[in-house]
Parts: C-alpha cells; sequence; structure tokens
C-alpha cells in the first residue's frame, strides 16, 4: 500500500521531541509492509515577526529530522496567529501542497491519504483527496475534536463538514471516538500506543542514571514531560508541589519542555519559593526524554484535555509510576492499571493527594512500576501500525469497489 501522510506534528532540529509519536508511527507502517512518504505542514514565519512571543515556535527553516524509512517534504503555508483562522487553514494548505502532491502521484500513484490531525491536515487532506482520486483517513489526536470545533458555532459546522467528507476516521482514545461518531454515521475504531520498546524500558542501572542525571540521593522526583502551555496543568502542579513539601520535603519537579508560559511558571515558582524544588529542563531529544523517565519517581501529566498521550505510556513501558487525569483516552486505556492513579483535571487537591499517596511509600512505588511496565506491551508501536494498516486497507479495498460499481 502506498500512503500520502500529511501531519504539522514532525520533529525538528530546533525541537527534535516534537510531535516525535508522527514518525515513530508512520515507520512502524512501513517496517508493515507500506510505503510512506510525508508531507509537513510549516507555517510561515517571517524572521521579523519572530521577536513576538506567538510567532517565535513557527521556524520551519531549522529543518525536519530526517527518518530513513520516510520520504519527507516540507510544505510553507500562510497562516496568521490566533485560532480565528483555522477555518481556512486547511484550503491554503491544500493550495500549497497541491503541486508536489500532483508530481509524486503521477510518478507512482498513491492508494490512500492519512492525515494525523483534523486542522488543518484532515481539512487539507479532503481536498486533496478528491483531487487525486483517492480515499483519505484522518487520525483524530486531541484538541482537534476536543477544543478547536468549539471555538464558534462556524468552526464547529467547519469540523462537522470535514468529518463527513473523510472515508474513514481513527481516534486516539475513547472520548474522541465517541465524539467523532456523535457528528457522523460511521463508526470510528481507537488506536493508540507508539511506544518503541528499545529506548523506552527500565533502566540497566536506575542509580547511575540518576547520579548522571544530577539527582540526590534522597530526593524524590516529579516529572513532567509536554509543552508549557496552561492547559497541561503545570500551574496546578506547582501549586500542589508547595502543598506536597510539608509531607515530602525532599521532593523535585523536573520540567521537560518548552512554550509560551515558561516566563509564567518561572514567575509562578518564584512567587511560591520553590525555586530551588523546581527545574526547567528545556527541550530534550526523544532517548534523552526515556532516561529522564527511567530515573524519575513519577511521571505527572495534569492535563486539562488529552487524546491518548504518549509519554503516559512510555513511562509506563520505563516502568514508572503514573499519575495523570481522567482526561481523552485514558480511563480505558490504562484505568485498571494499578501502576496508574487517575484524578479529575484542574483538582490541585485530588492531584496532591494522589501524589501523596505514591510519595508516601517505595514499596507502593516499586509495585505501580511493576504493574505499569507489565501493562505497557499493549501499547506498542508494531501492534497500532498493525491495526491502522489493516483499517486503511479495508478503506482502499471499499473505495475500489466502489468505482467498479
Amino acid at each position: 500500500m502506498r500512503i500520502l501522510a500529511i501531519s504539522h506534528l514532525f520533529p525538528t532540529v530546533a525541537s527534535p521531541a516534537y510531535g516525535i509519536w508522527v514518525p515513530r508511527q508512520l515507520s512502524a507502517m512501513v517496517q508493515g509492509g507500506a510505503q510512506v512518504d510525508v508531507l509537513i505542514p510549516a507555517v510561515l514565519a517571517p524572521r521579523i515577526l519572530r521577536v513576538f512571543p506567538r510567532w517565535r515556535k513557527y521556524n520551519h527553516l531549522t529543518g525536519t529530522c530526517e527518518f530513513n524509512e520516510l520520504r519527507t517534504h516540507v510544505i510553507p503555508y500562510a497562516r496568521p496567529t490566533g485560532n480565528w483562522y483555522y477555518r481556512w487553514a486547511g484550503h491554503v494548505l491544500y493550495r500549497a501542497a497541491l503541486s508536489i502532491a500532483l508530481a509524486w502521484h503521477r510518478v507512482t500513484p498513491y492508494d490512500i491519504i492519512y492525515a494525523t490531525c483534523i486542522f488543518p491536515d484532515g481539512d487539507a487532506a479532503v481536498h486533496l483527496g478528491k483531487r487525486l482520486g483517492i480515499p483519505v483517513c484522518c487520525l483524530a489526536i486531541g484538541s482537534d475534536v476536543n477544543v478547536y470545533p468549539d471555538i464558534s458555532k462556524t468552526m464547529f459546522r467547519h469540523f462537522v463538514r470535514i468529518v463527513n467528507n473523510l472515508d474513514g476516521m481513527l481516534a486516539c482514545g475513547e472520548g474522541l471516538a465517541h465524539r467523532v461518531e456523535s457528528v457522523s454515521n460511521r463508526p470510528t475504531p481507537v488506536v493508540h500506543g507508539v511506544v518503541e520498546a528499545d529506548v523506552f524500558k527500565p533502566a540497566a542501572d536506575r542509580e547511575s542514571l540518576r547520579e548522571s542525571l544530577g539527582f540526590k540521593r534522597e530526593q524524590l522526583v516529579l516529572l513532567f514531560v509536554g509543552g508549557l502551555k496552561k492547559t497541561k496543568g503545570v500551574y496546578e502542579l506547582i501549586e500542589s508541589l508547595r502543598g506536597l513539601l510539608y509531607l515530602h520535603p525532599k521532593t523535585v519537579l523536573k520540567i521537560i519542555g518548552t512554550g509560551i508560559e515558561l516566563d509564567g511558571l518561572r514567575k509562578e515558582a518564584e512567587s511560591n519559593g520553590l525555586e530551588e524544588c523546581v527545574e526547567f529542563v528545556g527541550a530534550v531529544g526523544p532517548n534523552e526524554v526515556a532516561r529522564w523517565m527511567q530515573a524519575s519517581d513519577v511521571l505527572v501529566l495534569p492535563s486539562y484535555s488529552e487524546g491518548m498521550p504518549n509519554v503516559v505510556m512510555e513511562a509506563m513501558a520505563c516502568g514508572t509510576p503514573v499519575v495523570a487525569t481522567t482526561v481523552g483516552g485514558l480511563p480505558r486505556a490504562v484505568g485498571e492499571c494499578e501502576g496508574v492513579e487517575l484524578v479529575k483535571p484542574q483538582s490541585v487537591e485530588e492531584l496532591t493527594d494522589a501524589l501523596h499517596r505514591v510519595l508516601a511509600n517505595e514499596e507502593i512505588r516499586v509495585r505501580m512500576g511493576a504493574a505499569a511496565l507489565a501493562w505497557s506491551p499493549r501499547f506498542s508501536a508494531k501492534q497500532s501500525a498493525q491495526r491502522i494498516l489493516t483499517y486503511l486497507d479495508d478503506l482502499v479495498s471499499q473505495h475500489r469497489a466502489s468505482k467498479k460499481n
């Protein structure tokens, strides 16, 4: 099967961990027998505008990371910042991607287009599919279903229009699938898990690893990995840390990631007298993330909304206990696993109580880590890729049968 993938989520030289699950998933699909070429949308960010915080994250000039199994092409397209423009972003991206998509398709025709987010990737894919005459499938990943459709009535109608013009939909979690199904008449299978087992695994020598990362022997290390924005719940996490320190004075918080709230979070930590307890690590490479997970005592992800966050699955594969919120696909995927504590979003009290229970006893953490590790094989990239390929193959067969009729 020849697949033309569209994904604005893709690692760059400047941000090597950004959207890393996408090339991992696509590479696993290649290993499963598919041929995959990838169009990577990149917002045009004129150098003069990068002095403004909202434009600073857009810099396609740094280049994307290379993955041997994938042929990639960056598609610069114009898009002002702000949610208001999402209504038109997909069409603008389609116009920008059309020439290269047609050129590749003429040489060796594609069987299907696979987009990894509804806005703008899936929107553009619908237009491309009609032009190329091939089916289109999109993977719902989180905010594209839970947030952007609710910006306005116009955006919701546009969301419904895109979903109903796709030939197939997949979702990263049960909640996403249910919402997609509520506006369409087709079932939406759930797929999750793009964990590389040879990277995310327990450390061979955890104590030496902790020492190499600068952890002190007596410290209890909480780890957050993700974009630094309000909806990730990082402010609540810092507030929770303040309460935890009365019970566990050796607790520290390591924050991996970058984002628009970095300065605000620094000020929040300083205003609460937590400068010595909170470390902003910044961006680290994907393999380095695994080392931090292996060395930490608990991974914490207090997001307001998610699809099926890969960092949770990766931490579980490292044998690290997890405290996260009951969002997206997490309750269905890991709710019965003893290695994960789930709490209500935006509840500092519940978050603090859960972290206290995990930090209170080393035996509890060891038991949770073992349970998380035992649960993690169901999230392997190979299994996920095979489910996706089977679904895409069915869509291609249905499309060909409809053309014959």
